[in-house]
């Protein structure tokens, strides 16, 4: 007899409805793919002028949810009009993944490790192809990490003006910092703060693997931001330290890069 797949452990459908029921409040809603017989969307917030794009994404890793909850109750607050940006959201990346609570996509592929392959999984196609073309201000990507005893940010930008101090001060209002000399093998350029000032074309070219930020900071922006919030702490929290990131980047990145 064929081993039928584990039933879901989260209700992928009910964050459809939420991201859908946002067209009422001026998103664009868009099926832009289909894995595992779920809808991968995105949600696009623009005035129709020239003003700079911010991409945020949530759910790379479907063991992380607290990235998916925080990017539609970002959308679902209405904040977003408050800043002079047009938004893209791909609140769930992996939804596969997501729904079985498994960090990798649909065919087993850890969607973080695989957007310089030239064969892939549905999920890298589907992203590569709704980035295309497409310019940012900046990127924010969600994730969590379950050995972290606080939260982190890693920040990837060539010069300044910096924005990951001021991420951590606000977040430490609800999360503790992991305040460490290092983090991800890498001397922290404050506490609970990594930056990497860019990334060469020989790191590019020797990284077998790359995750979603060298894609970015190849074909899309030159400014990426990966947030980190420890899986140990209660859902709540995480969620609150992920919102309360986005309200501060936005707005320091955007008072900082608009005239």
């Amino acid at each position: 007899m064929k081993k039928q797949p584990p039933a879901p452990n989260r209700d992928y459908a009910a964050v459809v409805e939420r991201v859908r029921s946002l067209e009422a409040h001026g998103w664009i809603v868009r099926d832009v793919g289909e894995v595992c017989a779920m809808q991968l969307l995105t949600a696009e917030r623009s005035s129709g002028g020239d003003r700079p794009h911010v991409l945020l994404v949530g759910g790379i890793h479907g063991d992380e949810p607290a990235g998916v909850e925080a990017a539609v109750r970002w959308m679902e607050s209405g904040l977003a009009d408050r800043w002079p940006v047009d938004w893209l959201v791909l609140p769930c990346a992996n939804p596969c993944g997501w729904s079985h609570d498994h960090r990798n996509a649909s065919a087993n592929h850890d969607l973080n490790r695989s957007f310089n392959l030239a064969e892939c999984c549905d999920e890298i196609q589907i992203i590569r192809k709704v980035l295309d073309g497409r310019r940012f201000l900046f990127s924010m990507d969600y994730h969590e990490d379950c050995d972290a005893p606080g939260y982190y940010i890693c920040e990837i930008k060539a010069r300044p003006p910096f924005v990951g101090e001021r991420l951590i001060e606000a977040v430490e209002a609800v999360l503790p910092i992991w305040d460490v000399p290092k983090l991800d093998g890498r001397k922290v350029a404050a506490r609970g703060c990594v930056r990497r000032s860019a990334i060469s074309q020989k790191s590019l070219h020797l990284r077998r693997l790359w995750p979603l930020e060298f894609h970015l900071l190849r074909h899309h922006t030159a400014h990426t931001f990966c947030s980190e919030t420890p899986l140990s702490f209660p859902m709540e929290q995480r969620v609150r330290a992920q919102s309360i990131r986005k309200r501060t980047t936005a707005r320091k990145s955007s008072s900082a890069f608009i005239p």
